[in-house]
């Protein structure tokens, strides 16, 4: 497959990537329409990365030590936190079941791989790494708390997990999407600058978002129990 098939390849899951995702926030919250969008969104960003390494590697640009070392860690970070948003839902009458091996397992790659791209952004003096590596440190760091903790969860605790993947996704879909935006319609010129400024935004857009939907659907960023729900009848 020629490299510019894999980019309009890309380019159209993308689309759809983008418009499902919209599709899913609009959509009224547990129902029909609501699963069955989230369900082909999640798909659709799966088939993303798949495009993304065909055209890193049509490209000849995968075999670069530290594209290869982003590449697997943002794909690493985006399968475990789409994972995390759909199974919470899947698995909501099994706290066990959620935070066993599996989610033990991607929390800690997540949160290893957060850090060695901190040490590499760091050693470089590359702000994009030293960026990149907040997902998987806070990500992968609240995954293990959750997975080990000892204290009671709270009750909405699959909601939690939901909201905190669906809202994190809002920067893996829009972040790069943004910069090249930007760089198609305004300064074809602009450089790391613009990345930082679209990663940082779609950053604060995600935490704005897991706000207004935790406070919304009393599903707060706390992992534990209320007090209130501790104490005896």
């Amino acid at each position: 497959m020629p490299t510019e098939t894999a980019v309009v390849l890309h380019l159209a899951i993308g689309t759809v990537c983008v418009i499902f995702y919209w599709m899913t926030f609009f959509q009224k919250k547990g129902s029909p329409r609501h699963r069955r969008n989230g369900k082909v969104f999640l798909l659709s960003l799966l088939a993303v990365l798949v495009t993304v390494g065909g055209v890193l590697f049509l490209s000849g640009r995968t075999f670069a030590p530290e594209r290869m070392v982003q590449f697997a860690y943002l794909t690493v970070c985006v399968v475990t936190v789409a994972g995390t948003a759909f199974l919470a839902i899947r698995m909501k009458h099994d706290l066990e079941r959620f935070r066993g091996l599996w989610f033990k397992v991607l929390g800690i790659l997540a949160f290893a791989m957060g850090t060695a791209v901190l040490a590499a952004g760091i050693a470089t003096n590359d702000p994009m790494p030293t960026l990149f590596s907040v997902i998987g440190l806070l990500y992968g760091g609240a995954m293990i708390r959750f997975a080990y903790m000892n204290a009671p969860v709270h009750e909405n605790w699959s909601l939690i997990w939901h909201l905190n993947g669906m809202t994190f996704l809002f920067n893996a879909v829009h972040g790069t999407l943004l910069a090249v935006l930007w760089r198609w319609l305004v300064d074809p010129s602009a450089g790391v600058e613009l990345n930082l400024a679209t990663q940082i935004g779609t950053m604060l857009g995600s935490l704005a978002l897991r706000l207004w939907f935790g406070a919304r659907y009393k599903a707060p960023l706390r992992l534990t129990a209320r007090r209130s729900a501790l104490a005896p009848a």
